[in-house]
This record gives C-alpha cells, sequence and structure tokens, in this order.
C-alpha cells in the first residue's frame, strides 16, 4: 500500500507492508502483550479504587474505554518511509535534530544504517517505536513509526523546500 508522489527530492509517505498487516494494528506479538500489560496495569487499580462506590462502572466498561482510548498509541507506530534523494549534510542534520528533539538515541549502527530508539523505560518501549535512518544509492531512506517518520519527513522539507519525489527502493 503506497500514496501517490510526486516529482522532486523528498517522497512522500509510503507504507512498505501489505494491507492486511496494518489492518491487524499490532505489528508483533510483543507489542500486543506489552499493549495488554499496559492497560490491565491502568485499568486494574482504577477499578479497585472505583470498586464499591455509587455509580461506578463496571470493570468491563473501564477495559473497554481504557483499550478503545490506548490504540491510538498503537496506531501511532504503524510502519510508514519516506526517502531523501540528494543525501546532503543538511537534510541528515535536520533528521537527527528532529530525532534528538523527540526523545530520540541512537542504539546500534551497521554500515550505512543506524537505529534509534525512544528514551522511554523498556516496559514503555515498543520496537515498532525505533527508527531506522539509512544511506541507500546517495539517499537518504528512514523508515519507523507513522508518528516520528511523518514529523521527520515534515523537518526536511521545511529545511529543504522542494517538491516531493518517486520512492527509493531497498
Amino acid at each position: 500500500m503506497s500514496v501517490p508522489q510526486s516529482h522532486g527530492a523528498i517522497s512522500a509517505l509510503t507504507y512498505p507492508h501489505p494491507l492486511w498487516r496494518y489492518l491487524l494494528l499490532f505489528q508483533s506479538w510483543s507489542q500486543l502483550g506489552s499493549w495488554l500489560l499496559i492497560v490491565l496495569a491502568s485499568t486494574l487499580p482504577m477499578h479497585a479504587l472505583l470498586m464499591g462506590q455509587k455509580g461506578a462502572p463496571p470493570l468491563a466498561a473501564l477495559l473497554c474505554g481504557t483499550s478503545l482510548g490506548s490504540l491510538v498509541s498503537v496506531c501511532m507506530v504503524l510502519p510508514v518511509r519516506f526517502s531523501v534523494a540528494s543525501a546532503g549534510a543538511a537534510s541528515m542534520r535536520s533528521l537527527l535534530d528532529t530525532l534528538a528533539r523527540l526523545g530520540s538515541v541512537q542504539d546500534r549502527r551497521s554500515g550505512a544504517s543506524a537505529v534509534y530508539l525512544q528514551k522511554l523505560p523498556r516496559v514503555l518501549r515498543w520496537n515498532e517505536g525505533a527508527v531506522r535512518i539509512a544511506q541507500h544509492r546517495g539517499a537518504i531512506v528512514v523508515s519507523g513509526p507513522r508518528s516520528i517518520v511523518g514529523r521527520m519527513r515534515k523537518a526536511v522539507l521545511k529545511s529543504a523546500p522542494v517538491c516531493v519525489s518517486e520512492n527509493v527502493s531497498d
């Protein structure tokens, strides 16, 4: 599934996986397990505090509300990617500055690519939230969660106002 694109140096956001992967929302079993743990850890104490009080919602209603409300965070880490055709120092600096402002730190580097993670406790950090920046055929390819990668693309567009280009494939 991909987004229509124009010509220029910065591609549009694309969705690299098949549509059915996005319909599932959860991209891994560990993400599902972590999400369930967070929902239960926040709902059960709330239920215990409200239990016995007049007009307190039943546990099922609390679980439903917490689950639906927290799905926003799951949607924010759906995987996307974009590329910058001319891999200049200014573009790379803009990408790295945006990552730093969003609270990410470099986790590992391998050849022409680097992986950045959010500065959160491990229990609150999903692997799906990792951002990968790679140099590929003279272009910068950025992939990761929709919420972070979308902001990174906007920052690059602001720093180098050019048209949108074709996608660079791996």
